[in-house]
């Protein structure tokens, strides 16, 4: 069976947790990073989930600095 996908849902999770960390806890046993149909969603998601596990924000701001450091 082929996988459904939803980039707008995928964004709008992936925000909706930037916004507000806590949520995640509702999520985390019912959606994984291979959950994600693109990738970099999926990279973002990992990320979020280790920072909120960790007892720091993910934010847009941490998210971005992040990546730019793993980028470069």
């Amino acid at each position: 069976m082929s996988k459904l996908v939803n980039v707008d849902c995928e964004q709008g999770l992936l925000g909706a947790l930037l916004t507000d960390n806590k949520q995640l806890w509702n999520v985390i046993n019912l959606v994984s990073p291979e959950d994600f149909s693109h990738p970099a969603h999926s990279d973002i998601y990992r990320k979020i989930i280790d920072l909120v596990r960790g007892d720091l924000a993910a934010t847009p701001v941490t998210m971005k600095t992040y990546f730019e450091e793993r980028l470069s």
